[in-house]
């Protein structure tokens, strides 16, 4: 491979045919959180949550949801009137193995039905988006230690994990490999300079010497990269990794159940074996790790002109892993149900889970955080908004 990226916190370069990474700031971590593990998933574009997760016995269902609606019978029952979409057949496993739970109605500190604003108010962790420019994962992490080193999988670093936290920023390039005299050439033209030259030499010699290549294929997702990360013995790199995932925005052919170019149906398919290859490259890991599933926002209740769902409000979160309590059933939190009287504007599932209640939960009964950092710190002024309860085994 031969992306390289610099910026000012760290370089990365990738020189080998498989997955190279290198964070160059920071001390070691320590015992990298204990082997405690987080990947944050955001879903962008505002999932559809009862496409996913069906209330399948809420009397009002079917006649908003109309030919999008699902039957008991077409979904993978979750108990407690929900069904799961078909096409999640691992994640279902994940429920009946009680590692899995899924919280419906759920939503921003801030939110409305725009995507930017949407994500601001999901990735900031605030009420009001003037507050704080920063993301909440990063003041988390600089809480737990600035040599901590977060993982952000992509282009960019998503505004989650933008502030002050040493992040590495991994964006695979996917090409052919290089040879070990094409890599030393590129170092011998960077050996005068005194920023870039000493980093890019260790990194060469690293990579020719295997220390620390990562052994997925050039064709390797996101999510098989992110297990291989969090897998690797580099000890600057901590166990927490944020991917994004993005096609959610189903304003027309929202049909979960599979048919030609069913857009939600292909969705709930792809995050599905995304998860599960989490979970297999991830091993033994998986025992000690917690994925978080968040989008900034839901869909309508009601289907448009175009057999899609347009901008909404209650969303849906899930978490996944060996970390996490399922003993309890698979889907929580209070559902507000789709009662005419209900529902947002007579159009959206309403809020009754602030999504910080999650975070503050895992955060909390996962890496150990205190209710003073999270409420003051890393979502600041969020003392109403107490820790999910039984989240964390």
């Amino acid at each position: 491979m031969t992306k390289f990226k610099l910026n000012r916190r760290q370089a990365i370069i990738g020189l080998s045919s498989s997955v190279t990474a290198f964070a160059l700031s920071g001390p070691a971590v320590a015992a990298n959180l204990a082997g405690k593990k987080i990947v944050m998933v955001f879903l962008r574009g505002g999932t559809d949550g009862l496409g996913v997760l069906a209330p399948i016995a809420d009397p009002n269902y079917a006649g908003l949801r109309r030919q999008l609606a699902m039957t008991s019978a077409q979904t993978l029952s979750m108990g407690g009137g929900f069904g799961l979409n078909p096409n999640m057949p691992n994640i279902h496993q994940m429920v009946l193995n009680q590692e899995a739970i899924f919280v419906s109605g759920i939503g921003a500190p801030y939110h409305n039905r725009s995507h930017f604003d949407g994500q601001e108010g999901v990735e900031r962790g605030v009420t009001n988006l003037a507050d704080r420019r920063d993301g909440w994962l990063s003041r988390a992490l600089v809480q737990m230690g600035v040599s901590i080193e977060g993982i952000a999988i992509g282009t960019r670093v998503p505004k989650m994990l933008s502030g002050e936290a040493n992040i590495l920023n991994y964006a695979p390039a996917r090409l052919p490999p290089l040879d070990a005299d094409t890599m030393n050439r590129i170092a011998s033209l960077t050996a005068t300079d005194s920023l870039i030259g000493p980093p890019i030499t260790q990194i060469v010699d690293d990579t020719i010497s295997g220390r620390t290549t990562l052994d997925v294929p050039n064709n390797a997702t996101d999510f098989e990269i992110a297990a291989a990360l969090l897998n690797n013995q580099d000890p600057q790199l901590a166990g927490i990794v944020m991917v994004d995932m993005g096609g959610w925005d189903t304003h027309d052919n929202a049909w979960p159940l599979t048919r030609n170019n069913a857009r939600v149906a292909q969705q709930c398919a792809l995050l599905d074996n995304n998860i599960q290859a989490l979970k297999t490259g991830l091993g033994a890991s998986w025992a000690n790790t917690v994925v978080m599933v968040v989008s900034e926002f839901g869909r309508n209740v009601e289907v448009n002109g175009s057999d899609g769902l347009d901008h909404g409000i209650g969303g849906l979160a899930m978490l996944a892993g060996g970390a996490v309590n399922g003993l309890t059933g698979g889907v929580r939190g209070d559902f507000a149900g789709l009662a005419p009287g209900s529902l947002v504007d007579g159009q959206d599932l309403a809020i009754s889970t602030d999504m910080r209640a999650i975070f503050k939960g895992v955060l909390r009964d996962h890496l150990g955080m205190t209710l003073t950092e999270l409420n003051n710190v890393v979502f600041p002024n969020s003392s109403a908004i107490a820790p999910m309860d039984n989240l964390i085994l």
